[in-house]
């Protein structure tokens, strides 16, 4: 599959509607509004309320990116928009989102394997004779309402996030 930047910028602005933009705005003037003056990296609200808020600087970066010209320098900076745009979404942890919009191909694979970590129970662990995970990522869960480490087996590359 060739990447088309008009079609993946479009698709973006397209998922991203006024609404959806207002609603988004909503939510992250509220929980700013509850933020202590210095923001706390280990807080599941803090870090979806960045990334609230990242994302609609990054969506005025994608409008300006689609008013340029065709070239090489737009499709670099549209990529990267792009890319920093499924990062976002998958910060406020909506991961099957990400992993549809996100334009490369790992970065795609690496939220579905997060999603899937998420939707396992918690007890589920690998078939491997004898585990050894250790803890890859802490990252926001919907599911969970709060942020989880990821766990990875070296052995099966099992993923579950507990």
């Amino acid at each position: 599959m060739i990447f088309d930047l008009d079609t993946a910028l479009k698709a973006i602005t397209d998922r991203y509607t006024p609404e959806q933009r207002a609603k988004d705005e909503t939510v992250r003037v509220g929980r700013i509004a509850a933020l202590k003056p210095r923001l706390d990296p280990n807080s599941y609200d803090q870090r979806v309320a960045r990334a609230r808020q990242q994302i609609t600087a990054v969506l005025e970066q994608i409008e300006m990116i689609q008013g340029h010209p065709d070239s090489e320098l737009r499709t670099q900076r549209g990529m990267q928009a792009a890319m920093r745009f499924a990062e976002l979404v998958a910060e406020t942890g909506d991961y099957e989102s990400a992993a549809a919009i996100a334009p490369d191909p790992k970065q795609s694979q690496w939220f579905g394997e997060l999603a899937e970590a998420i939707a396992r129970p918690d007890g589920a662990v690998c078939e491997c004779s004898a585990p050894n995970t250790s803890v890859i990522a802490e990252i926001p869960s919907v599911k969970h309402g709060r942020l989880m480490k990821v766990e990875r087996c070296s052995q099966c590359k099992f993923l579950n996030a507990r």
